[in-house]
């Protein structure tokens, strides 16, 4: 098994007509920004990258990333177990070229601009943070209550009371 360490430098273009093949494993904590956003910086990802060459003649990278991380409940702040399973298609694009826009219907593939340079180890990492939930909460958590177990007085209860008579 590959440990990704530091970058995971390649040419896409090269990777793909060669139908290039990586897989191994990441670990969080070398990932600073995914790193910065859970709960607990600790976990490995099984990742894979696969270069091909349709009949077409376009070029593609497809990605996958599974494991599991812990995010921040957003009602209770304990931590959450998030089970991560992605996978993405890209089609290659020279950077700087347009993308034609009968192939921005297309739903099967993501458009990746690309020079002759791509750091794969990057690229799973942008991958995994967009497919983080904006919000994870507990299906069954309930919202905090104060430490005499009352329920906490809104924010806006202690605004009317500063609020002063005309």
């Amino acid at each position: 098994m590959f440990m990704f360490r530091g970058a995971w430098l390649i040419d896409p273009w090269a990777f793909a007509r060669t139908s290039g093949r990586r897989f191994g494993a990441m670990d969080l904590a070398e990932l600073s920004r995914l790193s910065g956003s859970v709960a607990l910086p600790d976990g490995v990802f099984d990742v894979s990258a696969t270069g091909s060459v349709a009949e077409d003649g376009h070029s593609y990278i497809n990605v996958k990333a599974s494991g599991k991380i812990w995010l921040t409940c957003q009602r209770c702040l304990d931590p959450i177990l998030h089970v991560v399973r992605h996978e993405v298609l890209f089609q290659l694009w020279r950077t700087g070229e347009a993308l034609p826009g009968d192939e921005l219907l297309e739903d099967g593939f993501d458009a990746l601009p690309a020079g002759n340079e791509l750091d794969l180890a990057q690229l799973i990492e942008d991958e995994v943070l967009l497919g983080l939930p904006l919000s994870p909460r507990h299906a069954d958590c309930q919202v905090p209550h104060s430490v005499s177990g009352a329920a906490d007085s809104s924010s806006f209860d202690m605004l009317k009371k500063l609020r002063r008579p005309h």
